[in-house]
């Protein structure tokens, strides 16, 4: 089982909600569950637009992506008819081309070498694929299914990761030092042994081993 709320339980317990206990009122607890989902993808994005945020690569992006940053925030601390309102979508669709610009700069240095490094997907099933010892950097895997994939030994660095499925992908001794916009929830539902390279903002999960 894997599940990240990026902070977005907290945000509506205690902000949306202002500590109010939802046990004692049914038809609040009807509506906070409602809202939190809600709360839970504008809190994913703001993951992910804090890291782009952070990388050198998008310096000359970082005024653009600090606003989307702002306007994100603060749709999480609206009332909860309003979060409810919200076209999440459309928000989404916002903020997307701003992801994929990063995305494209960061993975540059490998997306424009040789045969092999940085290719563009030409397909999101990669379903039980096999990519043992595969030289994958910079590879964008926006949106793949890389469930029950054998990924180990691979060359992950600088790959796009945003919305991958890793369940039970094999990520044994693969190298994913600066991976981007990965998730501890995907890493969570992935394998792994102590050989494995995780990008410094990925916790190692106990289930992995020593």
């Amino acid at each position: 089982m894997s599940y990240e709320c990026f902070g977005a339980g907290q945000k509506v317990s205690q902000v949306v909600y202002k500590g109010k206990d939802w046990r004692e009122d049914n038809r609040m607890a009807e509506e906070l569950f409602s809202v939190f989902p809600v709360v839970q993808q504008l809190h994913e994005m703001l993951f992910y637009l804090k890291q782009a945020i952070e990388l050198e690569e998008a310096k000359d992006f970082k005024l653009e992506i600090q606003a989307l940053y702002d306007l994100t925030y603060t749709l999480t601390i609206k009332a909860p008819e309003e979060i409810l309102a919200l076209d999440i979508e459309a928000h989404r669709n916002k903020i997307n081309p701003m992801f994929i610009e990063v995305s494209d700069i960061y993975r540059s240095q490998y997306r424009k070498k040789g045969k092999g490094s940085g290719t563009k997907k030409k397909r999101v099933d990669y379903i039980g694929a096999n990519f043992a010892n595969v030289d994958m950097k910079g590879h964008e895997l926006r949106g793949t299914f890389l469930i029950a994939a054998n990924l180990t030994n691979s060359d992950l660095r600088r790959a796009d990761f945003i919305g991958a499925d890793l369940r039970d992908a094999d990520l044994s001794g693969a190298n994913l030092a600066g991976a981007l916009f990965l998730t501890q929830s995907q890493i969570q539902s992935a394998k792994g042994d102590k050989t494995t390279v995780l990008p410094d903002y990925v916790e190692r999960p106990q289930h992995w081993g020593s």
